[in-house]
C-alpha cells in the first residue's frame, strides 16, 4: 500500500495540466486502490463538463466501484453519477460510464452484466423507473 505522501500525490495529479497524466493518477488511487480520501476530487472531475471524456470516464468507473465495496458512501455515489447518466451536456461515452458505475455501485448488475455494458448501449434499455426514483432521491435532498 502506498504511504499517505504517495497518495496524496495522486490526489494532486489529479489537477495536473496533462489529462492523460490526471487519468493516470484517478485510475490508481481510484480504480486499483480505491482510495476514499480521493472521492471528493473523482467526484469534482466526473461532474466538470471540461473535462477530458477518458478521465470522467474513468472518474465514473472508479467511483463506481469505490461505492460497489462501500455501502457507507454507496448511496451518494449512485446519485453522483445518475445525474452524470441523465445529463445531455455530457459527452455520451461518460454518460453511458456513469449509468453502467451506478449500476454497479448499486449491486443491479454482475462483473459479467457490467462487462457487457461497457460497450454503449441503446438508450432505450436504461432503466428509466430506477434513474427516476434517484433523481428524485437528489431533488428531495
Amino acid at each position: 500500500m502506498p504511504s499517505p505522501e504517495v497518495f496524496q500525490q495522486m490526489i494532486d495529479l489529479m489537477s495536473d495540466g496533462d489529462p492523460d497524466i490526471r487519468h493516470l493518477a484517478v485510475f490508481a488511487a481510484g480504480l486499483h486502490w480505491q482510495h476514499r480520501p480521493a472521492l471528493p476530487r473523482i467526484i469534482a472531475i466526473l461532474n466538470d463538463t471540461a473535462e477530458a471524456p477518458h478521465v470522467q470516464g474513468c472518474a465514473a468507473n472508479a467511483l463506481g466501484t469505490i461505492a460497489h465495496n462501500d455501502e457507507t458512501i454507496r448511496d451518494r455515489a449512485v446519485r453522483e453519477l445518475v445525474k452524470v447518466a441523465v445529463n445531455a451536456m455530457m459527452p455520451q461515452d461518460v454518460r453511458d460510464a456513469a449509468y453502467t458505475s451506478a449500476l454497479w455501485a448499486d449491486h443491479r448488475v454482475n462483473a459479467g452484466e457490467r462487462e457487457e455494458r461497457s460497450v454503449p448501449q441503446d438508450q432505450n434499455d436504461a432503466d428509466w423507473v430506477w434513474l427516476s426514483t434517484v433523481l428524485r432521491g437528489v431533488e428531495n435532498a
